[in-house]
Protein backbone atom coordinates (compact mmCIF):
# COMPACT_ATOMS: atom_id res chain seq x y z
CA UNK A 1 0.00 0.00 0.00
CA UNK A 2 1.04 3.60 -0.62
CA UNK A 3 1.20 5.59 2.59
CA UNK A 4 0.81 9.32 3.09
CA UNK A 5 4.57 9.93 3.34
CA UNK A 6 5.17 8.28 -0.04
CA UNK A 7 2.34 10.25 -1.64
CA UNK A 8 3.72 13.50 -0.26
CA UNK A 9 7.20 12.67 -1.52
CA UNK A 10 5.90 11.79 -4.98
CA UNK A 11 3.81 14.94 -5.13
CA UNK A 12 6.69 17.17 -4.04
CA UNK A 13 9.01 15.59 -6.58
CA UNK A 14 6.61 16.12 -9.49
CA UNK A 15 5.86 19.65 -8.30
CA UNK A 16 9.59 20.42 -8.27
CA UNK A 17 9.99 19.07 -11.80
CA UNK A 18 7.04 21.14 -12.99
CA UNK A 19 8.21 24.39 -11.40
CA UNK A 20 11.77 24.02 -12.66
CA UNK A 21 10.47 23.21 -16.13
CA UNK A 22 8.15 26.21 -16.10
CA UNK A 23 11.00 28.46 -14.96
CA UNK A 24 13.27 27.12 -17.71
CA UNK A 25 10.57 27.72 -20.31
CA UNK A 26 10.06 31.29 -19.12
CA UNK A 27 13.79 32.02 -19.16
CA UNK A 28 14.07 30.51 -22.63
CA UNK A 29 11.21 32.69 -23.88
CA UNK A 30 12.79 35.80 -22.37
CA UNK A 31 16.07 35.06 -24.16
CA UNK A 32 14.12 34.47 -27.37
CA UNK A 33 12.33 37.79 -26.95
CA UNK A 34 15.67 39.53 -26.40
CA UNK A 35 16.90 37.87 -29.59
CA UNK A 36 13.97 39.46 -31.41
CA UNK A 37 15.23 42.86 -30.26
CA UNK A 38 18.77 42.14 -31.41
CA UNK A 39 17.78 40.40 -34.66
CA UNK A 40 14.23 41.47 -35.63
CA UNK A 41 14.07 39.20 -38.69
CA UNK A 42 14.68 36.12 -36.47
CA UNK A 43 11.08 36.22 -35.20
CA UNK A 44 9.56 34.15 -37.99
CA UNK A 45 12.39 31.60 -37.84
CA UNK A 46 12.14 31.03 -34.10
CA UNK A 47 8.36 30.76 -34.27
CA UNK A 48 8.65 28.09 -36.97
CA UNK A 49 11.07 26.09 -34.84
CA UNK A 50 8.78 26.47 -31.83
CA UNK A 51 5.80 25.21 -33.83
CA UNK A 52 7.87 22.27 -35.09
CA UNK A 53 8.87 21.40 -31.52
CA UNK A 54 5.28 21.67 -30.35
CA UNK A 55 4.11 19.41 -33.18
CA UNK A 56 6.23 16.47 -32.00
CA UNK A 57 4.25 14.32 -29.50
CA UNK A 58 5.71 14.62 -26.02
CA UNK A 59 5.40 10.86 -25.54
CA UNK A 60 7.86 10.44 -28.42
CA UNK A 61 10.40 12.88 -26.97
CA UNK A 62 10.35 11.55 -23.40
CA UNK A 63 12.01 8.15 -24.06
CA UNK A 64 14.69 9.82 -26.18
CA UNK A 65 15.56 12.29 -23.43
CA UNK A 66 15.69 9.45 -20.92
CA UNK A 67 18.13 7.53 -23.11
CA UNK A 68 20.32 10.59 -23.60
CA UNK A 69 20.31 12.06 -20.10
CA UNK A 70 19.05 9.33 -17.77
CA UNK A 71 16.36 9.46 -15.10
CA UNK A 72 17.61 12.56 -13.27
CA UNK A 73 15.22 15.26 -12.13
CA UNK A 74 16.75 17.60 -14.70
CA UNK A 75 15.61 15.36 -17.55
CA UNK A 76 12.01 15.55 -16.36
CA UNK A 77 12.30 19.32 -15.93
CA UNK A 78 13.59 19.71 -19.48
CA UNK A 79 10.57 17.88 -20.87
CA UNK A 80 8.27 20.01 -18.73
CA UNK A 81 10.03 23.08 -20.14
CA UNK A 82 9.67 21.87 -23.72
CA UNK A 83 5.92 21.35 -23.46
CA UNK A 84 5.29 24.68 -21.68
CA UNK A 85 7.67 26.75 -23.85
CA UNK A 86 5.34 27.29 -26.81
CA UNK A 87 2.34 28.88 -24.99
CA UNK A 88 4.63 31.37 -23.24
CA UNK A 89 6.40 32.22 -26.49
CA UNK A 90 3.04 32.81 -28.15
CA UNK A 91 2.21 35.16 -25.28
CA UNK A 92 5.39 37.14 -25.95
CA UNK A 93 4.65 37.17 -29.68
CA UNK A 94 1.04 38.30 -29.28
CA UNK A 95 2.10 40.87 -26.72
CA UNK A 96 4.60 42.29 -29.17
CA UNK A 97 1.87 42.73 -31.75
CA UNK A 98 -0.58 44.25 -29.26
CA UNK A 99 1.51 47.36 -28.58
CA UNK A 100 -0.65 50.41 -29.45
CA UNK A 101 0.51 51.93 -32.71
CA UNK A 102 0.33 55.42 -31.19
CA UNK A 103 3.07 54.49 -28.70
CA UNK A 104 5.25 53.12 -31.48
CA UNK A 105 4.72 56.32 -33.47
CA UNK A 106 5.86 58.36 -30.47
CA UNK A 107 8.92 56.15 -30.12
CA UNK A 108 9.76 56.78 -33.77
CA UNK A 109 9.49 60.52 -33.30
CA UNK A 110 11.60 60.62 -30.12
CA UNK A 111 13.55 58.69 -31.49
CA UNK A 112 14.00 55.78 -29.08
CA UNK A 113 16.56 53.02 -29.42
CA UNK A 114 15.42 49.46 -29.88
CA UNK A 115 16.24 48.62 -26.29
CA UNK A 116 14.49 51.67 -24.84
CA UNK A 117 11.42 50.97 -26.94
CA UNK A 118 11.46 47.35 -25.79
CA UNK A 119 11.94 48.16 -22.09
CA UNK A 120 9.58 51.11 -21.74
CA UNK A 121 6.91 50.38 -24.35
CA UNK A 122 6.83 46.83 -25.71
CA UNK A 123 7.53 44.93 -22.49
CA UNK A 124 4.88 46.63 -20.29
CA UNK A 125 2.33 46.40 -23.09
CA UNK A 126 3.01 42.68 -23.62
CA UNK A 127 2.90 41.68 -19.93
CA UNK A 128 -0.84 40.83 -19.90
CA UNK A 129 -0.39 38.45 -22.83
CA UNK A 130 2.63 36.84 -21.20
CA UNK A 131 1.03 36.34 -17.79
CA UNK A 132 -2.13 35.03 -19.44
CA UNK A 133 -0.05 32.48 -21.36
CA UNK A 134 1.39 31.28 -18.05
CA UNK A 135 -2.07 30.05 -17.04
CA UNK A 136 -1.92 27.69 -20.02
CA UNK A 137 1.74 26.75 -19.62
CA UNK A 138 1.62 25.97 -15.89
CA UNK A 139 -0.65 22.88 -16.10
CA UNK A 140 1.21 21.76 -19.23
CA UNK A 141 4.45 21.72 -17.26
CA UNK A 142 2.84 19.13 -15.00
CA UNK A 143 1.82 17.07 -18.04
CA UNK A 144 5.42 17.14 -19.28
CA UNK A 145 6.76 16.03 -15.90
CA UNK A 146 4.24 13.18 -15.67
CA UNK A 147 4.97 11.91 -19.17
CA UNK A 148 8.69 12.01 -18.43
CA UNK A 149 8.07 9.93 -15.30
CA UNK A 150 6.10 7.41 -17.35
CA UNK A 151 9.20 6.92 -19.51
CA UNK A 152 11.44 6.09 -16.58
CA UNK A 153 11.48 7.14 -12.95
CA UNK A 154 11.63 5.70 -9.47
CA UNK A 155 9.71 8.50 -7.78
CA UNK A 156 6.96 10.96 -8.66
CA UNK A 157 3.22 10.94 -9.27
CA UNK A 158 3.68 9.54 -12.79
CA UNK A 159 5.79 6.70 -11.40
CA UNK A 160 3.10 6.04 -8.78
CA UNK A 161 0.38 5.82 -11.43
CA UNK A 162 2.44 3.57 -13.68
CA UNK A 163 3.52 1.14 -10.94
CA UNK A 164 -0.01 1.00 -9.53
CA UNK A 165 -1.35 0.12 -12.97
CA UNK A 166 1.19 -2.69 -13.38
CA UNK A 167 0.29 -4.06 -9.95
CA UNK A 168 -3.43 -3.61 -10.52
CA UNK A 169 -3.67 -1.39 -7.42
CA UNK A 170 -6.75 0.56 -8.39
CA UNK A 171 -6.94 2.66 -5.23
CA UNK A 172 -3.30 3.80 -5.45
CA UNK A 173 -3.65 4.48 -9.17
CA UNK A 174 -6.79 6.53 -8.61
CA UNK A 175 -5.02 8.46 -5.87
CA UNK A 176 -2.15 9.23 -8.22
CA UNK A 177 -4.53 10.49 -10.90
CA UNK A 178 -6.29 12.70 -8.36
CA UNK A 179 -2.91 14.07 -7.21
CA UNK A 180 -1.91 14.82 -10.81
CA UNK A 181 -5.18 16.66 -11.43
CA UNK A 182 -4.89 18.57 -8.17
CA UNK A 183 -1.34 19.60 -9.00
CA UNK A 184 -2.44 20.97 -12.36
CA UNK A 185 -5.29 22.89 -10.72
CA UNK A 186 -2.98 24.38 -8.10
CA UNK A 187 -0.43 25.53 -10.67
CA UNK A 188 -3.18 26.98 -12.82
CA UNK A 189 -4.61 28.83 -9.82
CA UNK A 190 -1.21 30.25 -8.92
CA UNK A 191 -0.61 31.40 -12.51
CA UNK A 192 -4.10 32.89 -12.74
CA UNK A 193 -3.56 34.76 -9.47
CA UNK A 194 -0.26 36.13 -10.77
CA UNK A 195 -1.94 37.18 -14.01
CA UNK A 196 -4.67 39.01 -12.10
CA UNK A 197 -2.13 40.75 -9.86
CA UNK A 198 -0.12 41.96 -12.85
CA UNK A 199 -3.22 43.29 -14.61
CA UNK A 200 -4.34 45.14 -11.48
CA UNK A 201 -0.87 46.59 -11.08
CA UNK A 202 -0.78 47.78 -14.66
CA UNK A 203 -4.21 49.40 -14.31
CA UNK A 204 -3.03 51.14 -11.15
CA UNK A 205 0.11 52.44 -12.86
CA UNK A 206 -1.89 53.58 -15.86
Amino acid sequence: MTNAATLSHDLLYTLTESLIGLALALVGCIFTRVLWVWVPFSTSTTMRWAVALKSVPVVAIAPLLTVWFGNALGTKAVLAAMISFFPILVGFHDGRRSVPSALLDIAELAPASGWRRFWYIELPASLPSVTSSLTVAAPLATVGALVAEFSGADVGVGHLILISAYRNQVVAMTGGIVLAAALGVVLYGAAAGFDLAVRRRLRHVA
